[in-house]
């Protein structure tokens, strides 16, 4: 099919058979990716063997239980402002175990569907939260550890896109620091806020990141 992007979850997500984080401490001392060690990372290797020029997308669909306020992987919950800088040198974490495995993460964005409450992995971020948590912690932290991952916001449905992008560029610097916008394909057409996002920020990249046409759950 001659796929050149692939989309990976950082821990689980509901495409995981079971939920996990790659640590469970305050320290970080027991992280480990273990878990994608046993389907995850065979599979993206299988997939490298026939493109070596793939490229790879992640994305976290909730922090690790202790670092949120619901103390949950699922049904929402958010970010503890205490433990934004752990949650960075989480990330930084995974990349480097990652590239460790000879995988390289290009894109990174933020978090999977900011503005959605669901019963699998999940957390909230309002425009703010989002850009406070990239610019002010995780673009720095990538800086200093040498990491060119791009980062993209939103990463959720198209029919907000304009109207979360504009806010989101009100944060002072924000431009500088992120390289574009994901978005997902629910929600019926919109396809309009697609192309006014492009002819606003045409340096930005636009990034489709997911569009399942049915799930099932056995």
């Amino acid at each position: 099919m001659n796929y050149n992007i692939c989309r990976l979850s950082i821990a689980s997500s509901d495409f995981n058979t079971n939920s996990y984080s790659y640590s469970n401490k305050n320290d970080l001392s027991d992280f480990s990716i273990s878990e994608d060690m046993k389907y995850v990372i065979p599979v993206i290797k299988l997939a490298q063997n026939r493109n070596t020029d793939l490229k790879f997308l992640a994305s976290p669909w909730s922090p690790p239980a202790f670092m949120k306020n619901n103390k949950k992987l699922t049904n929402g919950g958010k970010l503890l402002p205490e433990f934004k800088k752990t949650y960075t040198n989480y990330l930084v974490k995974f990349i480097k175990a990652y590239q460790k495995e000879n995988i390289n993460i290009d894109y990174m964005t933020i978090q999977n569907e900011p503005n959605a409450i669901q019963s699998w992995e999940s957390c909230l971020y309002n425009p703010s939260e989002e850009l406070d948590l990239l610019t002010n912690y995780i673009y720095p932290e990538f800086k200093r550890n040498n990491i060119k991952t791009k980062l993209l916001i939103w990463d959720h449905n198209k029919e907000k896109l304009l109207s979360r992008t504009l806010a989101s560029f009100k944060n002072p610097g924000a431009l500088d620091k992120v390289s574009g916008i994901a978005f997902h394909w629910y929600t019926g057409d919109h396809f309009e806020n697609i192309e006014l996002v492009k002819n606003m920020f045409p340096n930005k990249l636009l990034i489709h990141t997911e569009g399942c046409t049915r799930l099932f759950w056995l």
